[in-house]
């Protein structure tokens, strides 16, 4: 990474629980939002150039790609236009062939090519929602970008393909009972065993406090046989001022454990 601190291109969002509903969608709103097998269904930031906010590859020029619709509706997530079927954010995305999504992105990464950051191998992140939820499409894409280096961001619930996990590198997030989501639904350990497996993988834990780490040990860490070196603590926050309050004793923490701390770029 050329530059000290990257400015992250990403709008601010709050957390899920902090929006009311606002609208009730309509029958054509809910075919355009619908899940279909030929075209990727984008939420409303849909592809930007930016860099990776957090993570194992904290810092690095990308382009992201956000999919529509998650399985979860955890209370702190921040990308409410992905997820809340009641707000007119989530029907506002676009719908693109896998070949429209590909050249959008390729042109994404190329607009930045007069940056010094931006020479190196093009790298993609597909976030969402949970990007799975689409992932015929997106072993479609691999095929359609092979010289590019792949992210996908995924809650640990659905079972990726090999052609995802042989090529792509998992950001997976499993979700803690801090996400409000019940057990039965957050909770795959054959899911997460496999993920654990695949050639490139780290975990991303949610954490608001100490008993978070008792909990990702006891239900995933410990029955899925997780090296720590594959996991890294995120705070739970989306202000500079709520990270700063808990960096140092997360620290301290992971620390203890073997784990490592991630920052969050994008809430700089």
């Amino acid at each position: 990474m050329l530059n000290k601190l990257p400015i992250i291109d990403e709008p601010y969002r709050l957390r899920s629980h902090e929006l009311k509903q606002n609208c009730i969608p309509t029958a054509d709103q809910k075919e355009h939002a619908r899940l279909k097998p030929d075209t990727f269904q984008l939420a409303s930031d849909g592809i930007w150039t930016t860099y990776q906010g957090e993570g194992k590859t904290i810092g690095a020029p990308c382009v992201f790609m956000r999919l529509l619709a998650c399985n979860l509706q955890c209370t702190f997530c921040d990308a409410a236009n992905a997820i809340r079927k009641d707000r007119h954010e989530y029907y506002e995305g676009s719908n693109l062939s896998i070949e429209q999504a590909a050249e959008m992105i390729r042109q994404s990464w190329n607009s930045k090519n007069g940056h010094p950051d931006f020479q190196g191998k093009p790298r993609l992140v597909i976030t969402g929602g949970e990007p799975l939820l689409q992932q015929k499409k997106i072993i479609r894409l691999l095929e359609l970008l092979p010289s590019w280096e792949i992210e996908i961001e995924t809650n640990g619930t659905i079972m990726p393909a090999k052609e995802i996990l042989d090529r792509c590198q998992i950001n997976c997030s499993p979700k803690l009972g801090n996400s409000e989501m019940p057990v039965e639904k957050r909770v795959r350990l054959t899911i997460i065993a496999a993920i654990n497996e695949a050639r490139n993988v780290v975990f991303k834990i949610v954490c608001k406090g100490p008993a978070d780490i008792e909990e990702w040990q006891r239900d995933f860490e410990l029955p899925a046989g997780i090296d720590s070196s594959k996991v890294l603590l995120m705070p739970e926050g989306i202000t500079q001022t709520e990270l700063a309050v808990c960096k140092q004793s997360w620290a301290a923490i992971a620390n203890e454990y073997g784990y490592d701390v991630t920052e969050r770029l994008q809430c700089k």
